[in-house]
C-alpha cells in the first residue's frame, strides 16, 4: 500500500506541477519490459529475430532487446521491450502474453524473471544504442525539478553529441524489482559514453554542474550499461 500511495502521489505531483508551472510535461507513449535470464543472450535474440511474429502478436509499434553488459545482477541478464502509443495499449496487449505458453524452443533459451510497464516523464526519442541505466530514488516533491534538470542536461550534451538522448521513466506494476525512477542515457557507442566520462573528469564538460545537481537530488540504487537494439517494427 505504501508503494502504491507513493506512485499515486508522484503522478499527481507531475500532473499538477506541469500544468501550474509549465515545466517539462510527461512524454508520449509507454513501454513494457519482460526481464529474463538467458542461457545465451545472442541465441535468444537470434531466435526472436527469426520468429518476429512472437513479438508482433502483442501489437507493439516497435520492439527490441537490451542486454546488460556491466553491473549485472545475474549472468544472462537482459529484457525484451515493446513500445506503444499509450499506456492503455501497452497494458491491454501485454495482458494477452503468457510466457509459459511460448514455443518450447523459446522456453529453453530463457527463464522469465519479471515484467513491468513504463511511462516516460519527459519527451524521449527512441534511438537504441549503448545505454547507461541508473535507477534512482527522488523525493516526490523534487521529481518535476529533477526531470526539468535532466532535460536541460540533455540539451547541453547534445551541443557536442547530437544523437545523445536522456529518458526518465516511472514504473507501473514492477513489484519489488522496479519501484524507483529509471534514467536512460542513450549513445551510439560505448566509446561515446566513455568520452563523456573523460570530459567530465578532465573539467571539460560544460554540463558538469547540471549533472552534479542531479546526483545531489537523488540516491542511486543501481548503475548499469546495456546494449540495446530494435528487432521488430510494425
Amino acid at each position: 500500500m505504501e508503494v502504491i500511495m507513493k506512485h499515486l502521489y508522484l503522478l499527481l505531483m507531475l500532473v499538477t506541477t506541469s500544468i501550474s508551472f509549465g515545466q517539462v510535461a510527461p512524454g508520449d507513449g509507454a513501454f513494457t519490459t519482460f526481464h529474463v535470464k538467458a542461457e545465451n543472450p545472442n541465441e535468444y535474440i537470434d531466435f526472436l529475430k527469426k520468429n518476429s511474429q512472437l513479438l508482433g502478436a502483442q501489437n507493439p509499434d516497435v520492439a527490441g532487446t537490451c542486454v546488460t553488459r556491466s553491473g549485472n545482477r545475474y549472468m544472462g541478464e537482459m529484457f525484451v521491450w515493446s513500445a506503444y502509443g499509450n499506456m492503455e495499449d501497452a497494458m491491454e496487449n501485454a495482458n494477452s502474453f503468457d510466457p509459459y505458453s511460448s514455443p518450447r524452443a523459446l522456453q529453453k533459451l530463457r527463464t522469465p524473471m519479471y515484467s513491468s510497464f513504463w511511462k516516460p516523464l519527459k519527451p524521449f526519442v527512441l534511438n537504441p544504442g549503448f545505454e547507461r541505466v541508473t535507477r534512482v530514488v527522488v523525493q516526490p516533491e523534487d521529481v518535476q525539478e529533477y526531470v526539468a534538470t535532466m532535460a536541460a542536461l540533455e540539451t547541453a550534451i547534445k551541443k557536442t553529441n547530437p544523437d545523445f538522448e536522456l529518458g526518465v521513466f516511472q514504473s507501473f506494476g514492477g513489484g519489488e524489482h522496479e519501484n524507483t525512477l529509471m534514467v536512460r542515457g542513450l549513445a551510439r557507442s560505448a566509446g561515446e559514453h566513455g568520452s563523456l566520462v573523460d570530459q567530465f573528469f578532465a573539467g571539460q564538460a560544460s554540463w558538469a554542474s547540471l549533472y552534479q545537481k542531479l546526483v545531489a537530488m537523488s540516491e542511486t540504487v543501481s548503475d548499469t550499461y546495456e546494449d540495446c537494439q530494435i528487432i521488430y517494427t510494425k
